[in-house]
């Protein structure tokens, strides 16, 4: 068994250009060239299940300037129904475009990071949606894991970890994909804060029955869901309008038990760091690499816990002898999902945006 440290890598990509790979249904018109433009506009959507962003980003040459910006609600149709959906999505885009005082029809390139498709199924709605507003439009919709993807690498290639409330993983190669996870916290989502606060919740009542070690956990449980008996845990989450968001939540507290050098929650990180690593590999596998492989970790659980993950996953990589190098997430998906379109319109690397990104648009 090789032991290995995984190397943080800032930026670091292959020096030799790749195929830019839309990895979701494109909508592409006769778009005039840029030269007969001062300017280009484009419009970044994040269209999640807690809200809906969008940006406008004027681009002259390689200048970025953002002109607008605009958040409303859930923008996922399988959480609010199409209708709620597809208003928060035209309204924030509409607002956006209203700061700017910008037309519609001068908007060129429109990129959505949407959490529902049905894996391209329903891409055509959110095309039509978009096309009704913005005539002269290239519009590129991905699955909001495609946009992870883009904004770590943006020109379409590598592997990308979601680690949220869920996770899975996402790897595309000399246009090979490879989809690890994502089952769902019924089945999965083993590298996600879910999993981490279930377990640490299962754990503190383990240790409140006398079949499980002591931990802190216990008393942060109590104070977490508010109850001095702890039998109103059973309460508390069955009864609760959002059970798995309540138990994710008590992630970021099974991260401090461990900070605070609580052995229970340790081997609770440390069991989601390992399955971290094996998603990575597992993608890498499917696509023929055995060896340097680059991946990127994103999401509000990796977020949150990035300095004690990293040291996790680092440990855990070296276990398995598997050399893993991870880059660094280096714009939101708002943004990343225009750049493509952009860079296809003045013929530069997509890289070159995403590295000269406007601060709100960085990571």
């Amino acid at each position: 068994m090789v032991n290995n440290v995984i190397t943080v890598l800032v930026h670091k990509y292959y020096s030799k250009p790749r195929n830019n790979l839309l990895l979701a249904a494109r909508d592409t018109i006769g778009v005039p060239l840029l030269v007969q433009h001062k300017s280009l506009y484009a419009m970044g959507i994040d269209a999640g299940g807690t809200h809906t962003r969008a940006i406008l980003i004027g681009f002259s040459g390689k200048k970025q300037i953002i002109k607008g910006f605009s958040e409303k609600g859930p923008g996922n149709p399988a959480s609010v129904g199409w209708d709620t959906a597809l208003n928060n999505i035209l309204g924030a885009a509409e607002t956006a475009i209203g700061q700017a005082c910008v037309k519609s029809d001068d908007v060129l390139v429109i990129g959505v990071s949407a959490a529902y498709t049905g894996w391209g199924k329903y891409v055509s709605r959110y095309i039509e949606a978009l096309r009704n507003i913005f005539h002269n439009a290239r519009i590129h919709v991905y699955h909001d894991i495609h946009a992870s993807l883009l904004s770590c690498f943006p020109r379409g290639e590598g592997i990308v970890l979601i680690m949220g409330t869920g996770s899975s993983c996402l790897g595309v190669i000399n246009g090979k994909k490879a989809l690890v996870g994502g089952w769902g916290h019924l089945f999965d989502d083993k590298a996600g804060a879910y999993r981490a606060g279930r377990d640490g919740i299962a754990a503190a009542l383990e240790y409140f029955d006398g079949r499980g070690e002591e931990t802190v956990l216990l008393d942060y449980l109590k104070k977490y869901m508010n109850i001095n008996d702890v039998y109103g845990v059973i309460d508390r989450i069955y009864m609760h309008s959002d059970p798995k968001g309540l138990i994710a939540g008590f992630a970021p507290l099974v991260v401090e038990a461990c900070m605070n050098k609580d052995r229970v929650a340790c081997k609770i990180m440390e069991d989601v760091a390992f399955d971290a690593v094996k998603h990575i590999w597992a993608a890498a596998k499917r696509l023929g690499i055995t060896d340097g492989i680059e991946a990127c970790i994103v999401g509000g659980f990796y977020r949150g816990s990035k300095h004690l993950l990293d040291k996790m996953i680092n440990e855990a990589s070296s276990q398995l002898g598997i050399s893993i190098a991870l880059n660094e997430q280096l714009v939101e998906p708002m943004c990343a999902v225009v750049y493509p379109g952009v860079a296809e319109i003045i013929g530069v690397d997509p890289v070159e945006l995403a590295v000269n990104a406007p601060d709100k648009c960085r990571a």
